[in-house]
């Protein structure tokens, strides 16, 4: 097994990925990523996060995407995971743990602050996952989203998507 930062040939597999993950999470009404976004979100003009895959021949058993982000009342950088998935069938093989590891050191050597993600209510296994490797759960804080529609009419923006 190899574990790399993803390159462009990926892209179809990663995305194969991140349905995988939406569907375990129940959660198909918003996935709406094509390939060609996921494309330019890693590899484009202005890459917006960074994807790290395991590989073990032609098989891409897992996949693990961050973003930076800055926490203004301490005025560090933190690191988000966005996405961490394993394929069915590989699950509890450290592949997982593999991935979070190769994060982490590349949080450390970055300078981050620290690593953040969201763990779905319903996704029991990843919740056990993070708390396993010593991830604290944030109680105080609610996710809260505007969604396009309503930032557009919040911005007063009458224009068609």
């Amino acid at each position: 097994m190899e574990l790399r930062s993803a390159l462009p040939k990926d892209i179809p597999a990663v995305h194969a990925l991140l349905r995988e993950l939406i569907e375990i999470e129940n959660n198909q009404e918003n996935f709406t990523a094509t390939t060609s976004e996921l494309y330019n979100a890693l590899f484009g003009e202005s890459p917006k996060m960074s994807c790290w895959v395991v590989q073990e021949g032609e098989l891409l058993l897992g996949a693990a995407m961050c973003s930076p982000g800055f926490v203004a009342a301490s005025c560090q950088p933190i690191l988000r995971l966005l996405s961490l998935v394993v394929r069915d069938g590989h699950r509890g093989t450290e592949i997982g743990s593999a991935l979070l590891t190769h994060v982490a050191e590349y949080a450390v050597a970055a300078g981050y602050d620290s690593l953040d993600f969201m763990v779905r209510e319903t996704n029991v296994l990843a919740q056990s996952f993070y708390s396993r490797h010593g991830a604290i759960r944030r109680v105080e804080w609610q996710t809260w989203r505007l969604p396009r529609s309503l930032l557009k009419e919040l911005a007063g923006d009458s224009s068609d998507p």
